[in-house]
């Protein structure tokens, strides 16, 4: 039980935690979630930072010695803010690489400002490479060699979210991504800039089952091909010219998103279906207020056949009763 309540804090808060008592004392070295997190500015608490992850890791690796193999599940590296500095890129480097070697299944790396530049951003090393046992990877504002092999036999979520690629890359990553994880079935692309080269690549998978594509650049002429795929989210620029490509007339339908009422407002929204082979139909209600919370949700289902316009005023009539 301890372990699980351990494994939900940060990891200076889950040392701290074992500090209280005599019988937790050496806990954390078998924590198998590290969360490291930093969002100060001046360049003393950088330090500190820096030093504190470093010192953290060796305890945590000389521990091992005594209390034997401690595989880490999770990694989750966040640096809000301050630059990244490439001087730091081998401590990094060293994190990552401790990482991989405790067989990490989930890592989760954001590293640089919101408006970073591609000059400060971090490199991933090669040392990724060999995160075999990787299930899910969400990477924000760091830089990817298309020289990597990007090949995770395990890995079925991933999320590339504001993301530089190499100067020298000749193939757009998402789709070494794709080539690489054959189990791959979750895939968010956010801010995601694909390079803008002759003979763009379709997103292609097997496995692939949500696909979420947000206001990201160059997707004109962007094809997929994924026969599994059961969620397409795409919004922002150059939706339409995206799915009109991606998908043969007739077979893609563009869904507005929910908005929110003004205020003072609730807002009903219902959804009805025909259930052909029960001889049956019926029908979902939603009501949310001007914050986009809850006030009251239900469905009904009902024997009878009906005709598709009966079943859209039966829900009407359900939603204002």
């Amino acid at each position: 039980m301890i372990f699980h309540i351990l494994s939900f804090l940060p990891t200076e808060e889950m040392v701290r935690t074992c500090l209280l008592s005599k019988r937790w004392k050496l806990i954390w070295y078998s924590v198998p979630t590290l969360f490291f997190s930093n969002t100060t500015a001046d360049e003393i608490g950088l330090e500190k930072f820096w030093n504190y992850v470093e010192n953290f890791l060796e305890h945590r690796k000389k521990g091992t010695y005594f209390m034997g193999d401690s595989d880490v599940t999770s990694f989750k590296l966040m640096i809000k803010s301050g630059f990244f500095r490439r001087i730091k890129a081998g401590l990094l480097d060293k994190w990552l690489g401790f990482a991989v070697e405790n067989k990490v299944k989930e890592m989760y790396l954001s590293i640089g400002q919101e408006n970073f530049e591609e000059s400060n951003s971090y490199c991933l090393p090669k040392i990724l490479d060999n995160a075999r046992y990787l299930t899910i990877l969400e990477l924000d504002r760091v830089k990817l060699d298309s020289s990597h092999s990007f090949t995770f036999p395990y890995l079925k979520t991933l999320s590339l979210e504001r993301i530089h690629q190499s100067d020298t890359s000749k193939d757009d990553v998402v789709f070494k991504f794709l080539l690489g994880c054959s189990c791959l079935e979750k895939l968010r692309l956010h801010r995601y800039k694909f390079l803008n080269i002759d003979g763009k690549l379709p997103l292609q998978s097997l496995s692939l089952k949500f696909l979420e594509v947000k206001d990201s650049a160059n997707v004109d002429g962007l094809k997929v091909e994924a026969i599994n795929l059961e969620s397409l989210v795409i919004t922002g620029t150059s939706v339409y010219n995206m799915i009109h490509s991606a998908f043969p007339a007739g077979t893609w339908t563009v869904v507005e998103q929910w908005v929110k009422p003004s205020i003072g407002m609730v807002k009903i929204n219902v959804d009805g279906a025909l259930f052909v082979a029960e001889r049956a139909y019926g029908a979902g209600i939603v009501a949310r207020n001007t914050d986009g919370h809850l006030v009251e949700a239900f469905a009904f289902y009902r024997h009878g056949e009906v005709q598709p316009f009966v079943a859209e005023v039966m829900r009407l009539k359900e939603a204002l009763s």
